[in-house]
C-alpha cells in the first residue's frame, strides 16, 4: 500500500450537474479503520494482508475517532433536506445507522434508478454512497458507526 494512504493523505472530489438538486446542508464523510497497534509505516502490513485487517480497531470519519459513546451528531430542523457522501477507504467494511431513516441514491457515483430507503447501509472497502436525510422533526439525530470485523 502507498505510505501516503496509510498515513492518512486522502480526500474526495465531487462533480455535480448542472441541474443538481439542491439541499439544504451537505456532507462529505471519508470512512476509515486504523490499528492502535501500528506506530511506525514499517510496521504496516499493506492492504488487504490478513494482519492488518485483524488489527484495525479504530474506526473514524473524517479522521475523528467514532465510537458508540461519540456518534456523529445531526442537527435538524424540520423539513430540512440533508444530503451525505460516504466513501469507504479503509480495510473494513463499515456500517452507518440513523435512526430516523435515509434515501441511498447514489452508488459509486451513479444515480440508483429506485432510491431504497433505509435505516442502515453497510459499505465494504473502495465503495460510495450518496444519502438523503429528510428531518421529519426538529432536534440532535446522532449517526452510528461501526466497523464489520471479518470471521
Amino acid at each position: 500500500m502507498a505510505e501516503h494512504l496509510s498515513r492518512g493523505l486522502y480526500g474526495a472530489f465531487i462533480v455535480e450537474a448542472k441541474d443538481e438538486q439542491k439541499f439544504d446542508k451537505e456532507f462529505v464523510y471519508i470512512l476509515s479503520d486504523w490499528s492502535s497497534k501500528v506506530s511506525k509505516g514499517e510496521e504496516h502490513y499493506g492492504a488487504g494482508h490478513p494482519r492488518t485487517m485483524l488489527d484495525n480497531d479504530i474506526t473514524t470519519i473524517n479522521e475523528r475517532v467514532i465510537t458508540g459513546d461519540n456518534p456523529i451528531i445531526m442537527d435538524t430542523r424540520e423539513g430540512e433536506k440533508i444530503r451525505i457522501r460516504l466513501a469507504n477507504i479503509g480495510h473494513l467494511p463499515h456500517t452507518l445507522r440513523f435512526p430516523g431513516g435515509f434515501l441511498i441514491t447514489h452508488e459509486d457515483g451513479y444515480i440508483i434508478s429506485v432510491t431504497q430507503e433505509r435505516e442502515s447501509l453497510t459499505i465494504y472497502p473502495g465503495k460510495r454512497y450518496d444519502i438523503v436525510i429528510t428531518a421529519t422533526k426538529p432536534g440532535r439525530w446522532p449517526f452510528y458507526h461501526s466497523i464489520v470485523m471479518p470471521g
